[in-house]
C-alpha cells in the first residue's frame, strides 16, 4: 500500500535518528498508533524513540489520555461559561503570558475558576496558590524525611489548616460539584449538603497535595473522617512510589512492564502457555497456540488496570489469520494466554472472573531493624517475614462483579485485605469508588474470615519469584489458585500500591519509614514520564490518580 507524503516524512525522520530500516520504522510508528491512537507526528514530537520500548506504549497512552482530558476540561468550561474553545485557549495563553510564577493548564484554569476572575483577582489567587505550593512542598519533605515519632503534629496541623484555608479561597464551585462525583459513594452525606460536599473536596485536595494521596486512596482509607495524625499514619501513593522507584531499577521495569518478558522470566511459575504476537511473522506460533487453546485470554502487551483484557474464542472468527490481523490492527502487540480455570474455593465469590490475590514482596536483603512484631501490622498479618530478607506486605484479595471477567480494582473489582499469617480475609471489601461490602453483592459470600486454601504455598511461590528478581526490591505478585489446587503467577507488577491499608483499617507509616531507611540508598531520580504523581498539579481524575496500580 502506498504511504502518504506525511507518513513518509515521519518514517524517514525516525530512520534518521534511530538507524532503523524503512519497514522497521513504519512498524514502530504504526504499532504505537494502533495501540494508543497517537499519530506519527505526535510520536516524533514527543521523542518517544528516546525511551525504552517497554515504556513507549504506556507513555503514549498517558499523553493521549492527557490530551483527551485537556479537551474535556475545555468543553466543561465552555458549557459553564458560554465561551468558545478558542476563547478559553486564548484566555489561558494570556494568563500564562503574564509570567506570574505559575503556568496554567485547562484543568487548573477550570479548577480555580479563573474565568470568573478579573486580572487583579487572578493575581491575588496566584499569590495564594504559590504560598500553598511552598507549604505543601515543605509538608511533604517533612513527612518523607522524618520518623513518625519525630513529627510535630502541632506544627503540621497549623500548616495543614493554612493549606485548607487557601484551597477554600481558590477552588471553584463547579469543580467541587464534578469532583465530588468520584467520592459520593463513600460520602453520601455530601450529596444533599453543599457545605459538607465542599468540605470533603477541600480536605481531599489539601491532603492530596500535602501528602501525595490519590483520590482512590482517599476513599479507600476514609481519610475525611480521620484526624491529621490518623491520615498521616497511612502511606500515600506518592511516598510509596518514591521507595519503589529507588529499589526497582530499569532492568526490573523492562521485565515487568512487558507481559511477555515477565512470562519468559517466570515461565515455570506461570504454569501455562503464553505466546506473543507483535507482527504477522508470529503467525506460526500463534496458530499452533490457537489449535491447543481455542478459547484464550487476550492481553495488550503494555496494558494497565486490566484495560483490553478479555476472553477470545477462535470459533468466532473465520480463521486464525484473520483473527490475528484484526487483533493486531485493534490493539497492537499482544499476548495470548492459556485460560486458567479458577479453583471452586475461590470462584465462589464470582465465577465470571478469575479471582486473584496480590502479594507484595519487599526484598530488604535482611531483617529490618526496629520492626516490632508486636505492632498491629504484624498482629493482623499485614506484614509477615518470609525469611531470606523477604517481607510480605499488605496482601489483598481481588474479585470481580457478576458479568465481569476482570477482577482489577480499576475495572470495578472488589478488594479486601488478607491476614497473611492465617490466609483469612479481613472484611469488609471495597471497590475503588469507596463502596463497602460485607459480602459479595452478587454471590452474597461473606468476606470477613473467609479462609483462602493453601495460602502458605502462595507465600512460598511469591518468595521464590522475589528471590529470582534481584533488580526488583518491591513487586506486587498477582496469583491465582487453579482448578488443580495449585497457586500460579498471573503477573508481576513493578509499580504496586498499598491500597490494602484501607480494608485492613491500619496505616503502615511507622513500618514504611523503617523499610525506606534500610532500602533507599540514595534519593531516586524519578522519570516524570513514568511517574505522573511527580507533578504538583496532577490532572487528578479517578484513573489518572491511580493509573499505575492494578
Amino acid at each position: 500500500m502506498k504511504k502518504s507524503t506525511s507518513t513518509n516524512k515521519y518514517v524517514k525522520q525516525l530512520m534518521e535518528v534511530t538507524g532503523l530500516s524503512y519497514d522497521e520504522a513504519y512498524a514502530e510508528l504504526r504499532s504505537i498508533e494502533t495501540a494508543t491512537g497517537m499519530s506519527f507526528k505526535e510520536y516524533m514530537r514527543n521523542n518517544l524513540y528516546t525511551i525504552s520500548s517497554s515504556m513507549r506504549v504506556r507513555t503514549a497512552a498517558k499523553l493521549i489520555s492527557r490530551k483527551k482530558r485537556k479537551n474535556e476540561y475545555i468543553d466543561q468550561i465552555c458549557r459553564e461559561t458560554g465561551l468558545t474553545p478558542a476563547d478559553v485557549k486564548a484566555s489561558i495563553r494570556n494568563l500564562n503570558a503574564l509570567d506570574l510564577g505559575m503556568r496554567f493548564s485547562p484543568y487548573m484554569y477550570r479548577k480555580y475558576a479563573f474565568y470568573n476572575l478579573d486580572p487583579e483577582a487572578q493575581k491575588a489567587a496566584i499569590e495564594l496558590l504559590l504560598e500553598r505550593k511552598s507549604l505543601t512542598e515543605s509538608f511533604y519533605e517533612t513527612l518523607i524525611h522524618s520518623a513518625p515519632s519525630e513529627l510535630s503534629y502541632e506544627e503540621l496541623s497549623e500548616a495543614y489548616d493554612r493549606i485548607k484555608a487557601i484551597t477554600s479561597q481558590v477552588i471553584g464551585e463547579n469543580y467541587v460539584n464534578t469532583h465530588f462525583e468520584l467520592v459520593k459513594n463513600r460520602y453520601p452525606e455530601g450529596i444533599s449538603d453543599q457545605t459538607v460536599k465542599r468540605d470533603i473536596i477541600i480536605d481531599l485536595e489539601s491532603i492530596t497535595l500535602a501528602a501525595g494521596f490519590s483520590t482512590v486512596e482517599y476513599v479507600m482509607f476514609d481519610l475525611y473522617h480521620k484526624s491529621l495524625p490518623e491520615k498521616l499514619s497511612y502511606v500515600s501513593k506518592k511516598a510509596f512510589q518514591r521507595l519503589v522507584f529507588s529499589v526497582n531499577n530499569a532492568n526490573a521495569r523492562r521485565v515487568f512492564n512487558n507481559k511477555y518478558n515477565s512470562y519468559l522470566a517466570f515461565k515455570e511459575e506461570y504454569s501455562r502457555d503464553i505466546v506473543r504476537v507483535a507482527t504477522s511473522n508470529d503467525f506460526p506460533s500463534f496458530e499452533d497456540f490457537c489449535t491447543k487453546h481455542p478459547v484464550f485470554v487476550f492481553k495488550p502487551s503494555f496494558a494497565l488496570q486490566g484495560d483490553g483484557i478479555r476472553k477470545v474464542n477462535v470459533n468466532e472468527y473465520s480463521d486464525s489469520m484473520t483473527m490475528m490481523e484484526e487483533l493486531l490492527e485493534e490493539n497492537g502487540e499482544f499476548v495470548a494466554e492459556e485460560l486458567v480455570s479458577g479453583n471452586p474455593a475461590i470462584s465462589v465469590f464470582n465465577p465470571d472472573s478469575l479471582n486473584t490475590i496480590r502479594i507484595i514482596t519487599f526484598n530488604a536483603g535482611k531483617r529490618v531493624k526496629g520492626l516490632s512484631i508486636f505492632g498491629p501490622a504484624f498482629r493482623n498479618g499485614q506484614i509477615v517475614y518470609g525469611g531470606s530478607g523477604i517481607y510480605f506486605v499488605n496482601g489483598f484479595f481481588k474479585t470481580g462483579k457478576a458479568g465481569s471477567f476482570i477482577d482489577n480494582g480499576g475495572a470495578g473489582g472488589i478488594l479486601t485485605a488478607i491476614n497473611q499469617k492465617t490466609g483469612r480475609l479481613i472484611g469488609p471489601g471495597y471497590d475503588e469508588s469507596g463502596s463497602e461490602f460485607e459480602s459479595h453483592p452478587d454471590s452474597n459470600v461473606c468476606f470477613d474470615y473467609y479462609e483462602l486454601p493453601k495460602y502458605k504455598k502462595a507465600l512460598k511461590l511469591a518468595k521464590k519469584c522475589a528471590l529470582k528478581s534481584p533488580d526488583a526490591g518491591i513487586i506486587g505478585w498477582d496469583l491465582a489458585l487453579n482448578d488443580e489446587g495449585k497457586w500460579i503467577i498471573i503477573e508481576g507488577n513493578v509499580l504496586p500500591t498499598l491500597l490494602g491499608q484501607g480494608p485492613a483499617k491500619n496505616g503502615l507509616s511507622k513500618e514504611f519509614y523503617l523499610f525506606c531507611k534500610q532500602m533507599i540508598k540514595e534519593k531516586p531520580a524519578i522519570n516524570e514520564q513514568e511517574d505522573a504523581s511527580a507533578n504538583d498539579e496532577q490532572e487528578d481524575d479517578k484513573y489518572s490518580a491511580n493509573e499505575a496500580s492494578e
